[in-house]
């Protein structure tokens, strides 16, 4: 089973046509990026920023076709609306381990 959805990145190719490379070069730019926060905003107690990542983490990874990721990024997110932080290593760890799945399947076989 692949961490990606292909039909739905499919229907998104033919949408964005020349620009779906930049798409995907940006998400896992961005992805990178606000992964990298999750750990300092916890340690920091900025819940808000906590909530922004997972929050978007969800949104753009349902727009790729990353279905799973998506859901536990919802998951997080209700969580951490409801100040429930007991999981947050094991949590961000398989958030993380699932996000480089999808980063490499898409940097396989889509910006290779």
């Amino acid at each position: 089973m692949t961490p990606i959805d292909d039909q739905a990145l499919s229907a998104l190719q033919g949408l964005l046509k020349t620009r779906f490379n930049i798409v995907l070069e940006k998400y896992i730019e961005e992805s990178d990026s606000m992964l990298e926060q999750l750990q300092p905003a916890k340690e920091t107690h900025d819940e808000e920023l906590m909530i922004r990542i997972v929050h978007s983490l969800k949104s753009s990874s349902r727009n790729l076709g990353a279905n799973d990721l998506s859901d536990l990024s919802g998951q997080l997110e209700e969580s951490f609306k409801n100040g429930q932080y007991d999981d947050f290593e094991q949590n961000t760890q398989q958030l993380k381990s699932m996000y480089n799945e999808v980063k490499t399947y898409l940097t396989s076989n889509y910006l290779h």
